[in-house]
């Protein structure tokens, strides 16, 4: 129902290429794109860009624990290397106290895309800035989850 009203209304483009149009009225190649699995998006605009920044990438490379696997379409992991919750939602409370995807007050939960665009580029901002906290972060959230594998084993 919302979807044929954006529709109706022209908030809708017509697949991917005009999508991809519009973002370029936005972006230059000097634009730095921040986000978090921003290849799947840039994926799905068949677009490719040299400055990306992704969250998910920078904070698995902190921690040492190399490039996130590669992952089947639609499957959006909530770990990376099934050791550390890197999920967006985790980080940002984490690392800022930030709490995003949050639940309104009939207690539904609900995203907020802008709302989530920004944590994510406060957190990464954050994150260069405090690069050794992130690392102690990740050790301690390892940790924990080495001990939960022990007792539950």
């Amino acid at each position: 129902m919302v979807q044929r009203a954006s529709w109706n209304r022209s908030y809708c483009l017509d697949g991917w290429a005009k999508v991809r149009e519009r973002v370029w009225d936005y972006i230059s190649k000097d634009t730095i794109i921040v986000g978090y699995n921003i290849e799947r998006d840039l994926g799905a605009l068949r677009m490719a860009h040299a400055l990306v920044v992704d969250l998910k990438l920078v904070v698995a490379e902190w921690l040492g624990m190399g490039a996130v696997d590669k992952e089947p379409p639609g499957h959006d992991s909530n770990t990376t290397g099934a050791s550390v919750n890197i999920q967006v939602e985790n980080l940002t409370k984490s690392l800022l106290g930030l709490r995003i995807r949050g639940a309104n007050k009939f207690k539904k939960t609900f995203r907020d895309t802008l709302e989530e665009v920004l944590a994510i580029r406060e957190t990464v901002m954050w994150c260069l800035d405090n690069r050794r906290l992130v690392k102690n972060w990740g050790m301690a959230e390892k940790s924990g989850y080495y001990e939960h594998q022990n007792r539950t084993s």
